[in-house]
């Protein structure tokens, strides 16, 4: 879903005439939200920061398309900028949760969230 998504809102973009960079923007940001609003769905029950995960998402693929699009190692700062924002709120979720001794499921939702997302 988030790279169908990352090409709709580009494709949109350019079909508007934007500026590549626009475009890409657009698509990194809609693809994040949507891809952080099929991932909030599986762990929203888990933590209060869980609300912040689709905002999460919607940024960090947004700041990612803006470098893609100035062609600064896409894969590496693209994935760089994800774990680092992904990452830092699912250690307030997961730390969260560990309060209530759910870590190996909150774990699984995770992976079985972002898996699915691909598609």
């Amino acid at each position: 879903m988030g790279p169908i998504a990352l090409f709709i809102g580009a494709g949109i973009g350019m079909g508007l005439g934007l500026p590549i960079l626009l475009a890409y923007t657009l698509g990194g940001g809609i693809g994040g939200a949507l891809l952080g609003i099929v991932q909030w769905r599986t762990i929203h029950s888990l933590s209060p920061f869980a609300k912040f995960w689709p905002i999460a998402q919607a940024i960090s693929w947004l700041l990612g398309m803006i470098l893609y699009a100035l062609s600064i190692g896409f894969i590496l700062i693209l994935g760089l900028i994800i774990g680092i924002i992904s990452g830092g709120l699912l250690y307030f979720i997961e730390r969260d949760n560990a309060k209530k001794k759910q870590s190996y499921n909150t774990a699984v939702a995770i992976m079985i969230s972002m898996l699915l997302s691909i598609l």
